[in-house]
């Protein structure tokens, strides 16, 4: 690891770290559904919670791998900027997959679906790539 990018690994490690560790303890501790003979009242706040800690793991787990690839491809030439990007598409493919998960959490998920939401996410990278 290089001196130059150790700061962005330590801050995407961390956030992957912390995301899962919420995770853990989410999915441990807590239950989705108030009453379990009554499967239709939700528990919004435990969804919440879950869905915002695997939002964590997975953007800090894309940005670190983006990153790494970057890096490894770049040999140590203006690293600040794949950082930006790669965290910026770190952020894009967590909300792609939290996203993909809630529509499937409510049985509505199909292949169109999924490439409607996957063209959409393309088009916000496009536009911030291009700002």
């Amino acid at each position: 690891m290089k001196k130059n990018n150790w700061k962005f690994y330590l801050v995407t490690i961390s956030l992957t770290l912390i995301g899962a560790i919420f995770l853990g303890l989410v999915i441990s501790f807590s239950n989705p559904y108030q009453n379990t003979a009554e499967l239709t009242k939700i528990n919004i706040f435990n969804l919440l919670l879950f869905y915002s800690s695997l939002f964590l793991f997975f953007s800090g787990l894309w940005a670190t791998i983006l990153f790494s690839f970057r890096a490894k491809k770049a040999n140590g030439d203006n690293l600040y900027l794949y950082a930006s990007s790669s965290f910026r598409q770190g952020i894009l493919l967590g909300i792609f997959l939290c996203l993909l998960l809630l529509i499937q959490s409510l049985r509505i998920l199909i292949w169109w679906d999924a490439l409607l939401l996957l063209g959409a996410m393309i088009l916000v990278e496009m536009y911030l790539a291009v700002k």
